[in-house]
C-alpha cells in the first residue's frame, strides 16, 4: 500500500475510543475488506439480538441496549 492520501473512495472507517474521541479515515477497498474480515468475529450488530433478564427485578428486555437505556433512565 502506498502512502498517498486516498480522497475519492467510498470506503470509510471510524475508529472510536469513547464518545468524544473518534477519527474517520478514507481507505482503499483492499484495506477496508482486510479490516472488515479481521473484526467480523467481534461484530454483534449483524446477529439477532439476545434477550436480557435483569437479575434484580426479573424484567426481560429484547436486547442489552434496551436494558442499558432503562438503567440510564433510572440513573443507575
Amino acid at each position: 500500500m502506498t502512502n498517498e492520501k486516498i480522497t475519492k473512495t467510498p470506503y470509510i472507517i471510524r475508529l472510536t475510543i469513547n464518545e468524544k474521541n473518534s477519527e474517520t479515515y478514507r481507505v482503499s477497498k483492499d484495506l477496508f475488506i482486510t479490516i472488515k474480515n479481521i473484526i467480523k468475529p467481534y461484530q454483534s450488530f449483524k446477529n439477532k439480538p439476545k434477550k436480557v433478564k435483569c437479575i434484580e427485578t426479573g424484567e426481560i428486555f429484547e436486547n442489552a441496549k434496551d436494558a442499558n437505556d432503562m438503567l440510564i433512565q433510572k440513573g443507575i
